[in-house]
């Protein structure tokens, strides 16, 4: 079992912060957390309102859950969050949030966002130097839920490095191994995607012919 509590705790800072930053507008976003290799994980429970999440509001869940009834109070995109899970014991948290440089960015690089030169990209991990060179995949949006899971997988099993995703016009997707490593990613990929489009205002290029290559 869980430490619920303890997490919650975690999730529910990590919300509040996310929140405030204008990243979880209304009910959006879902955050979900598991002690490091456990196979159960603890997630925001469908519809809440994430400034203002209590211990009430949330769902624990096993990595192999299948009973719809507790599926059905999770979030919606409760397989996205497993996929990371399973995909490598050093996940330990999954933060998904809805802001509008994200999905702005998607619409501009709707395949992925190249990145390189930023002093930030210092802030993923694994990386010490601002040449390094991180794309960040965009996924088409779809209500086929599982659908998507299974194309995620596939990506990061070529690219099992990759810190974030993009589901097009829709948010960001981040993990890592604490809560608080999530959120630094989440806060300069969110700072890079602000440059990036303030970039492309000033030099007058439209949205619609950018290109972002390496």
């Amino acid at each position: 079992m869980l430490k619920t509590t303890n997490l919650a705790q975690q999730i529910i800072e990590a919300a509040k912060e996310l929140a405030e930053a204008g990243m979880l507008p209304a009910t959006s976003g879902n955050l979900s957390m598991r002690e490091p290799g456990s196979d159960s994980l603890l997630i925001t429970a469908s519809g809440r309102y994430k400034a203002k999440l209590s211990e009430a509001d949330f769902i624990e869940l096993a990595l192999d859950q299948q009973d719809p009834e507790i599926l059905a109070q999770a979030s919606a995109e409760t397989e996205l969050h497993r996929q990371l899970y399973r995909f490598s014991d050093q996940i330990t948290s999954v933060f998904h949030t809805h802001s509008k440089a994200a999905v702005l960015i998607s619409k501009v690089y709707p395949q992925a966002v190249n990145l390189t030169g930023y002093e930030l990209l210092k802030a993923l991990p694994g990386i010490s130097t601002h040449k390094a060179r991180i794309s960040i995949p965009v996924f088409e949006n779809t209500q086929n839920i599982n659908s998507l899971a299974r194309t995620v997988d596939a990506y990061m099993l070529s690219n099992p490095d990759t810190p974030a995703y993009i589901i097009k016009e829709h948010g960001l997707y981040a993990w890592g191994s604490s809560s608080q490593q999530v959120l630094n990613i989440i806060e300069a990929l969110e700072t890079i995607f602000e440059i990036e489009l303030e970039y492309l205002k000033l030099q007058g290029n439209s949205y619609a012919t950018s290109q972002n290559l390496f």
